[in-house]
């Protein structure tokens, strides 16, 4: 349903489950609100992931990638040095990685970061 653009049919479906234990489906609700440019539900639903599984990659990538989004580039590196943990092959971590760095203007780093992400491709 997400990938088809039904994202209210989504929401619906995943808020009649009791989803407060499993960090991917909170996951799947907050990309869904991210999808429609809503930021504040789908962080909320990111830091509820987060309370289930401290280390949850997928939700820490979110996190990141919602503050680029908000220009706040060095909040955003501190979720996707978490995320880059525990998702180490992962290509959009080490990619959003790169455009931090560009951001943050360390250059280096960012072609870095680009390098790996191309080699995981």
């Amino acid at each position: 349903m997400l990938k088809v653009g039904r994202l209210a049919d989504c929401r619906r479906a995943l808020e009649r489950l009791e989803i407060d234990q499993d960090p991917e489906l909170l996951c799947l609700l907050a990309e869904s609100y991210q999808q429609e440019g809503h930021h504040e539900f789908s962080e909320q639903y990111l830091r509820r992931a987060l309370v289930c599984d401290a280390k949850y990659g997928p939700a820490l990538l979110g996190l990141g990638q919602i503050a680029l989004d908000e220009g706040q580039p060095e909040k955003a590196l501190a979720h996707l040095l978490r995320a880059r943990s525990a998702l180490p092959k992962s290509q959009e971590v080490h990619y959003t990685l790169g455009r931090v760095y560009q951001r943050l203007g360390q250059d280096a780093e960012a072609q870095q970061a680009f390098a790996v992400a191309e080699q995981l491709r």
